[in-house]
């Protein structure tokens, strides 16, 4: 076990550790689904009670990683990524059901995590924990999106795109608040990732945040356009 805290094998992304990784969010993602389309209840909500404990164990998994490597701090530690949010909104909507927490599930974690998935912010390679630990919460988060909308066919209604963004904005204060007194950068709002991102085309600090916001609202509105026709035909 502690052979693994010692891995220094770089991380390559579209390597083949990566595209095993979203090869394994896109079956569990699937599988989900199914079980909830062929109305395999109780096969579905164990995964659904499954799905939500990786969800909330991601954290405290994440501080004892930190620990054992001793790089425990209040600046890299705290449960403060979007990513955290985005677990505990899906936590709560697999659990509950709850219209809202699905909601804000499906355009938190569809628009914000999948960016994640695609351009990890991440430096060790297969087996290292932070790798697995990085690709359970992320493919976690946007597989339950998926599964909420797809599988529950738990629609978004209308109004939905902006409670998301109203969501956002305050998560982008208060995040904001504690990098100032922790050091930390969570969210990225005190400077972008050290690898390759999204954020690279949005401008230099602290623009870039303006932007990210007026980009996730259009993300935010483009994810709307299936609903709106749900919508429509559910109605």
């Amino acid at each position: 076990m502690q052979q693994l805290f010692t891995i220094t094998e770089p991380f390559r992304a579209g390597g083949v550790s990566h595209m095993a990784a979203l090869t394994v969010v896109a079956l569990v993602a699937l599988t989900m689904i199914v079980l909830a389309r062929c109305h395999m209840r109780r096969a579905a909500r164990a995964g659904e009670w499954m799905l939500a404990g990786l969800l909330l164990l991601e954290s405290p998994i994440n501080i004892f990683i930190a620990w054992k490597m001793n790089t425990l701090s209040l600046a890299n530690n705290l449960p403060c990524h979007f990513c955290d949010l985005a677990a505990v909104i899906g936590a709560i909507g697999l659990i509950t059901g709850n219209p809202r927490a699905c909601e804000l599930l499906y355009f938190l974690g569809i628009a914000g995590t999948v960016q994640g998935l695609l351009t990890p912010a991440l430096t060790l390679d297969w087996p290292h924990p932070r790798f697995v630990i990085f690709f359970a919460l992320h493919g976690g988060v946007v597989a339950s999106a998926l599964y909420v909308v797809i599988g529950r066919r738990q629609i978004p209604q209308s109004g939905a795109v902006m409670r998301a963004f109203k969501v956002l904005c305050v998560y982008a204060i208060c995040v904001g608040v504690v990098d100032y007194f922790s050091g930390g950068n969570y969210g990225f709002l005190r400077e972008k990732p050290g690898k390759a991102s999204a954020l690279d085309y949005l401008g230099p600090w602290p623009w870039y945040i303006a932007s990210l916001l007026g980009v996730s609202l259009l993300l935010f509105m483009l994810l709307d356009l299936p609903m709106r026709l749900a919508r429509k035909f559910s109605a």
